[in-house]
């Protein structure tokens, strides 16, 4: 509780260095909101932190829901928890109840402890490449609707992208907070420390200028019916579904089956 309470002081700083920028306060309420569950002895609920935040922004600003960047953040994090949730069901297979895993759990190294450094070293790295690949391609596949819709550009470089840009921003936020509130005090204290993240926010913003140069870094497409965008998610939802029907030896239900097929 110590913890969770010491945490939300970063996160509301965060908040109010960044500005009332969507993305931004749909991440701070999220976690604020995950935070004072675990304070106040209430069940900590990703789903409904993020529906609350959306709530709020909405109740606060309501013409956000047109708004692209409104629409990309809210649509990105949707698509983690839902992936996030089917995992958590693909682990309640049968055979793993058995002393068989099931295959996700191999290919993340759920399977056994690493005895020697190197191999928990190498376990590790493994699980944070794959997690993090699954991550960035389910953001790319959740928000293509309205990449396509607003920009007619589609990335094919942006998932990839993310590997690096991702984990370099975790480095970068943390470390420019600090930073901030000695440069509140005496901006010769804040000078120093500064020029590495300083560096660091080069290197952020210039590789995806310099990767977007090659041929074929991205795509130009049409405007799709606006139809297309309830096949396109049905046909998500719906083949997510039959997948962990499969993976979990079950029977797809007919209505399922039918409906992925059409909406796709």
């Amino acid at each position: 509780k110590w913890t969770s309470f010491l945490c939300l002081s970063p996160v509301l700083l965060y908040m109010i260095i960044v500005g009332a920028k969507v993305s931004s306060l749909r991440a701070g309420i999220m976690i604020s909101a995950f935070l004072i569950a675990i304070i106040i002895n209430r069940k900590n609920s990703l789903f409904n932190a993020f529906l609350s935040a959306a709530f709020l922004i909405l109740l606060w600003k309501p013409q956000s829901l047109m708004d692209p960047g409104f629409q990309l953040s809210f649509l990105a994090v949707a698509g983690i928890l839902w992936v996030i949730h089917l995992l958590t069901e693909m682990g309640e297979d049968p055979l793993s109840k058995l002393g068989e895993p099931p295959w996700h759990q191999k290919l993340l190294g759920k399977t056994n402890h690493a005895t020697e450094p190197t191999q928990a070293i190498a376990s590790k790295l493994k699980k944070i490449f794959l997690g993090s690949l699954l991550i960035s391609f389910t953001v790319t596949l959740a928000t293509l609707p309205v990449l396509l819709f607003n920009f007619n550009h589609i990335s094919l470089v942006g998932a990839f992208l993310n590997l690096l840009l991702v984990p370099l921003a975790a480095i970068l936020i943390p470390g420019v907070l600090p930073v901030t509130c000695i440069g509140m005090v005496s901006h010769s204290l804040a000078l120093v420390p500064a020029i590495p993240f300083y560096y660091l926010t080069k290197l952020f913003l210039t590789l995806p200028q310099f990767v977007a140069q090659f041929p074929y870094a991205s795509i130009y497409l049409p405007t799709p019916p606006s139809i297309w965008i309830v096949f396109y998610y049905a046909a998500l939802v719906s083949g997510g579904y039959a997948l962990l029907y499969k993976i979990r030896h079950q029977e797809i239900p007919s209505a399922l089956k039918s409906g992925c097929i059409v909406a796709m």
